[in-house]
């Protein structure tokens, strides 16, 4: 979770809101574009040039009104920052909203300039490797679309046989500097962060804040369930000493998979428990069924890590989201 300083909001506007933050993903999760299927009942929330491209489900939309009442909503996007402007999500003043990945805070509307600025502290490490990445995908036959450094924190572009593209790239490039991933045609390039740095992303001016806001959001979600919730996550590949550095290499690719994987499983899990979807029983059960059909595709069928995500997704959407709660 991703917690933050409202400088230009009134201490007012904290004391009725802290104790309860969600940050929350939108294409795909909350919001789908126009080549999406979300049924008859929706609402436009995006226009690009006079057209209607985004929509929300009226189900989704009536969710989202009772949690902003109760909740202060963080929107959390890869989207840019001039994309995201683009969205109304019809529930009146947003103070917060995270994009570009994460590296770039909105308070109010207007960028953070402090936050931008220790996210490029943080890829300094991984900036080498992503300029690199330019550089092979700007002489890449593959690609049908400019080279997109956005913000100079993460690359986007698109690409013809994606799944070769990134390979290519995975071969040449230091894996555990950078994560290259597709959505469709779309490639991305991002770095690879710390499991403590993509949990919570702080800053030094705000540590004590930081703390205070932390120790609410672990009240609130004890208060918010009555039992306690274990997540199973599917097992990780062991790295023996005496592998290869290309099986080696091969192996930490297949976890950082993993463990993407493993975080859909666990919002699934938490959105369920804190959301009150099911009981503690369901919960486990469900848990046990998305572990036990996401292991099996990893593990024995190896199948492609965008197969389970597709897997977990239209699950979560036909018996979630359209009101069908079955396994």
């Amino acid at each position: 979770m991703n917690v933050v300083q409202g400088t230009l909001v009134p201490h007012s506007f904290w004391r009725k809101w802290m104790k309860n933050i969600l940050c929350v993903d939108m294409d795909n999760t909350i919001i789908y574009s126009y080549k999406h299927d979300i049924g008859e009942k929706k609402l436009n929330v995006e226009l690009y040039n006079g057209r209607e491209i985004s929509f929300i489900s009226e189900r989704t939309y009536s969710l989202l009104k009772e949690v902003n009442d109760k909740m202060l909503i963080v929107p959390t996007s890869t989207r840019t920052e001039e994309q995201y402007r683009r969205i109304n999500l019809h529930i009146g003043a947003i103070p917060y909203a995270l994009v570009c990945n994460g590296g770039v805070l909105l308070v109010n509307g207007e960028r953070d300039k402090e936050w931008y600025y220790e996210s490029l502290k943080m890829i300094a490490e991984s900036r080498p490797q992503l300029d690199k990445a330019i550089g092979i995908l700007e002489v890449d036959p593959r690609r049908k679309f400019e080279v997109r450094f956005i913000d100079e924190l993460f690359i986007f572009t698109k690409c013809e046989k994606p799944d070769e593209v990134i390979k290519d790239l995975n071969k040449t490039l230091k894996t555990e500097l950078v994560d290259v991933f597709h959505n469709g045609e779309k490639v991305y390039e991002v770095m690879e962060v710390s499991e403590k740095e993509d949990r919570i992303f702080t800053y030094k001016k705000i540590q004590d804040l930081t703390e205070k806001l932390k120790s609410c959001v672990i009240s609130t979600l004890n208060q918010m369930t009555s039992f306690p919730v274990i997540t199973k996550v599917v097992s990780r590949i062991t790295i023996e000493d005496d592998d290869s550095k290309h099986i080696k290499a091969k192996k930490r690719k297949r976890n950082i998979e993993i463990r993407k994987i493993n975080r859909t499983i666990m919002r699934f899990i938490e959105s369920m428990t804190f959301g009150k979807i099911a009981d503690s029983d369901e919960v486990e059960d469900l848990n046990d069924e998305f572990v036990r059909k996401a292991d099996n595709m990893i593990h024995k069928l190896n199948r492609k890590i965008e197969d389970v995500e597709q897997f977990l997704n239209k699950w979560w959407h036909k018996n979630i989201l359209d009101g069908n709660f079955a396994v």
